[in-house]
């Protein structure tokens, strides 16, 4: 996704909000077998993190499409 983020010139924000989606996804894979306490406390920081940045990408997504669609001519 953020590879082609960037070939379709996404706004800024839809372009660096996966990677960071990415990089949460990777701490969850990290944390989910720690036996260490603070290590795995931030196991459901994490899954708590992901839905919240989940929901600002497709929110952002959803506006830049409605604008997209509102912008063209004839539609």
């Amino acid at each position: 996704m953020v590879p082609l983020a960037f070939v379709g010139r996404l706004p800024r924000g839809l372009r660096f909000l996966p990677a960071g989606l990415l990089g949460l996804i990777a701490m969850q894979y990290a944390t989910a077998n720690s036996y260490e306490t603070v290590v795995a406390a931030l196991h459901p920081v994490g899954a708590l993190a992901i839905f919240l940045v989940a929901i600002i990408v497709a929110r952002r997504a959803w506006r830049n499409v409605a604008f997209l669609k509102n912008s063209k001519p004839g539609g």
